[in-house]
């Protein structure tokens, strides 16, 4: 009789866990679905050829032609954007990844994308979300997860492409595009690459205050983005 009451006391806390992992799953489809369901006119951001909303408490702490290294309460974010799809308007094909903690489709204002959340050897997570010819990456603590996709919903949602400057920087060849398929905006789904791509960016090394992370002066835009989810 205790044996039983054993097992069904494990059972018990087994189905727990997995109510409890799908309601979260169910909360940040929820999320993205409301944030990247809006059009959003914002930006506070701008960059040769692209524009964006980068949210209140992130800070860009590098950048590399059509890279950016972007910082958030302890995690760091890559943000890869591919003009040469754009310009060209290159489709994108995704398989959903059933091993994956959470992997989706995305299709929003005419934009298509994934997300794809896996776990590492390290108990954290790696975080891919593409969209809108746009790509952040994020290895980050299970309990960031929220937070981080929300941030990317943003930061992507609001990618927003300048067609005369792109097509200058194409007639003209000064940018550093290459013509070979851009593979990164493919699913890593192998271990090691978010740290390749921190080593082709370079190693930062500043200590952050977030104390002293200056919110954005857009004061126009600010006060927007609450209201966005209610």
């Amino acid at each position: 009789m205790k044996r039983n009451f054993v097992l069904l006391l494990v059972s018990l806390i087994f189905l727990t866990g997995c109510t409890i992992e799908q309601q979260n799953i169910k909360d940040i489809d929820k999320m993205v679905a409301t944030i990247l369901g809006k059009k959003l006119n914002l930006y506070n951001q701008i960059s040769n050829g692209y524009k964006y909303y980068l949210p209140r408490g992130l800070r860009v702490i590098d950048n590399t032609s059509y890279n950016e290294k972007i910082y958030s309460k302890g995690n760091t974010y890559y943000l890869y954007v591919d003009v040469v799809s754009y310009q060209f308007k290159r489709d994108l094909t995704y398989d959903e990844n059933d091993k994956a903690y959470l992997s989706k489709k995305l299709n929003y204002n005419k934009n298509k994308g994934y997300l794809e959340i896996t776990k590492t050897n390290n108990n954290l997570y790696f975080v891919e979300m593409m969209y809108n010819y746009g790509k952040i990456e994020a290895l980050v603590p299970k309990n960031d997860i929220p937070e981080t996709v929300i941030n990317a919903s943003y930061i992507l949602g609001s990618l927003t492409f300048n067609d005369r400057v792109i097509k200058i920087l194409f007639e003209e060849g000064t940018n550093e595009f290459v013509e070979k398929p851009f593979e990164l905006f493919k699913p890593k789904r192998k271990e090691g690459n978010f740290l390749d791509y921190d080593k082709e960016f370079g190693q930062y090394e500043e200590i952050i205050d977030e104390d002293k992370i200056i919110p954005s002066e857009d004061k126009e835009n600010q006060g927007t983005i609450n209201n966005l989810l209610e």
